[in-house]
């Protein structure tokens, strides 16, 4: 008969190896470190799909910007060569002006003077395509990654605005300045408002101008004043419609996936 107590024995190693197997405590090392890494690799994995998206995401919102700015960039440099146009009529203009004024006044001479008197009345303003640069302006400008680009649209909207604004208030300044001599000089209500310059065909020289020696003198001086605003605006639009064509053509060097 066996003995009980070696039976014993020889089955308490194999109890406590099934004990061992089934207890996760005695899991290999490994096992844990691979299960950790999966964890890692699955949390890494989600960062890197997200980073990724919002790198999608922004890299859209910038060509939405570049392809807008570029347009208003269009539309500026369009609008500032009107304004030279225009500037330079004016100069012409007020050119005729003084010379018609000059004493004595001829009364053949006032249709040419109604004209040119009722074209003083017109004034025009740059039109700044701005609505990207605000957009830009109000925390967006870390989406364009050229910081090149950034800088010169920076210099861009502050020339506008601390140099070419100035300017052109000055001229506007000196403007109603001169509506105001001219309405000492001349009836306005005798102006004839129409697209096409009619004027009436039995208006009398003396009728719409006043043949005061000192205010002719005081208006034409002043006409004066107003033509060098004048030249000094076609000057900053000459330089103006310069720096937006280089930043159309950095922007084309610079972004030429987006643009081009």
């Amino acid at each position: 008969m066996p003995d009980k107590k070696q039976t014993s024995r020889k089955e308490q190693p194999k109890v406590a190896s099934e004990s061992n197997r089934d207890n996760p405590v005695s899991k290999k090392w490994w096992k844990y470190l691979l299960e950790s890494l999966m964890l890692f690799i699955a949390v890494a994995l989600g960062f890197l799909s997200d980073n990724l998206r919002e790198q999608f995401v922004d890299r859209k919102k910038e060509k939405q910007y570049i392809l807008s700015m570029l347009e208003d960039l269009k539309q500026d440099t369009l609008s500032i060569r009107q304004n030279i146009d225009f500037w330079q009529a004016r100069i012409e203009g007020i050119d005729s002006l003084r010379h018609f004024l000059k004493p004595p006044l001829n009364p053949e001479n006032g249709v040419t003077l109604y004209r040119l008197l009722w074209k003083m009345y017109d004034f025009t303003d740059l039109k700044y395509h701005d609505e990207t640069i605000q957009q830009l302006k109000s925390g967006n400008f870390g989406l364009l990654k050229n910081q090149h680009v950034v800088t010169e649209l920076v210099n861009y909207d502050l020339l506008i605005h601390n140099q070419y604004y100035y300017i052109e208030q000055s001229t506007r300044d000196q403007y109603i300045y001169l509506r105001h001599l001219q309405h000492e000089l001349v009836d306005a209500n005798n102006f004839t408002i129409s697209s096409d310059w009619t004027f009436k065909p039995d208006l009398s020289f003396h009728f719409f101008i006043k043949n005061d020696a000192d205010k002719i003198f005081n208006y034409t001086n002043e006409l004066f004043n107003y033509k060098h605003f004048a030249s000094v605006l076609i000057v900053n639009d000459k330089n103006l419609l310069q720096t937006a064509s280089k930043l159309i053509d950095l922007i084309h060097k610079e972004y030429p996936k987006l643009v081009n």
